[in-house]
């Protein structure tokens, strides 16, 4: 899985496909706009390309949009999380002294609008390297055991579509099935970059994400929802699973991480438990 930077390029990049699109899509419907003696079929292709342009522009500048938006707040993370102890609420720092009633208001709004809009760590997990490399290898071998039958699943309904153009069975099937390897090799491929393992390794939670060795994921705003969060044992291990849907043009689709809880933190499991159930009521 990317990490939140790594997703914001995407979705500027994406963007900018978008305003390109609407360009082209806008510069047809014009053109048919001002032709002599449109058909039936010109007038429907002159509403189709405005409005897919329209649709398409917009949904750029939007992607755009976010994404700058949300690389305010990683790069707000990065800056907090580099001040060794240092409380992620900037209304919890020190604020100047009171002189006078406006600047009573003033602190006051100050303390209400970071605290609406920043979140607070709920636990900071340090790893060894050998908790680092159980964690990753877990997580690596869970995504390739969802990915075979994703890749079989891909295989089976490709092989039908393709046979159905007149090729054989067997080579429609061998073709789909090899793009289903690729998609399930490039899933575990983007995971692992998210737990590169580093000299010093670590994971916050926090009320809106998940920092991974400095890494951004976010698993709670206005696009990704947090389904749930659940403690697994696994092989003697414990884990926290965190299941994120987010709505794309297909439907909803969704997305699990695991993280290791070393056994010196697992007294704080239920901690974190706690308040996610608790926000959850409280949304619900």
């Amino acid at each position: 899985m990317l990490d939140q930077r790594q997703a914001n390029s995407l979705s500027k990049a994406l963007g900018a496909i978008f305003i390109a699109l609407g360009i082209i899509m806008s510069i047809l419907g014009i053109s048919l706009l001002f032709s002599e003696g449109r058909s039936e079929i010109e007038t429907i292709l002159l509403i189709l390309f405005l409005l897919s342009g329209g649709l398409m522009l917009i949904g750029g500048f939007q992607n755009i949009r976010n994404a700058r938006d949300k690389d305010k707040a990683v790069d707000w993370y990065e800056a907090q999380l580099r001040i060794k102890d240092e409380v992620l609420i900037p209304n919890k720092m020190p604020l100047p002294e009171i002189t006078n009633l406006a600047e009573t208001t003033e602190k006051k709004s100050i303390q209400k609008n970071t605290q609406e809009q920043h979140p607070d760590i709920i636990a900071k997990w340090e790893y060894t390297k050998s908790e680092w490399r159980t964690m990753t290898k877990a997580e690596t071998m869970r995504r390739f055991k969802e990915g075979i039958w994703v890749s079989l699943f891909i295989g089976i309904l490709g092989g039908w579509i393709i046979s159905k153009t007149g090729e054989s069975y067997l080579f429609g099937f061998l073709f789909a099935l090899t793009v289903g390897v690729f998609i399930s090799w490039l899933k575990v491929k983007l995971s692992n970059n998210l737990f590169a393992l580093q000299q010093k390794n670590s994971i916050w939670i926090t009320t809106n994400a998940l920092i991974i060795n400095y890494k951004f994921k976010n698993i709670s705003d206005y696009l990704i929802h947090l389904k749930y969060v659940k403690a697994l044992k696994v092989e003697a291990h414990q884990y926290l699973e965190f299941s994120l849907e987010w709505q794309t043009r297909n439907g909803v689709t969704n997305d699990q991480i695991r993280i290791l809880v070393p056994e010196r933190y697992n007294i704080q499991i239920q901690m974190v438990l706690d308040y996610f159930e608790r926000v959850e009521n409280v949304n619900g």
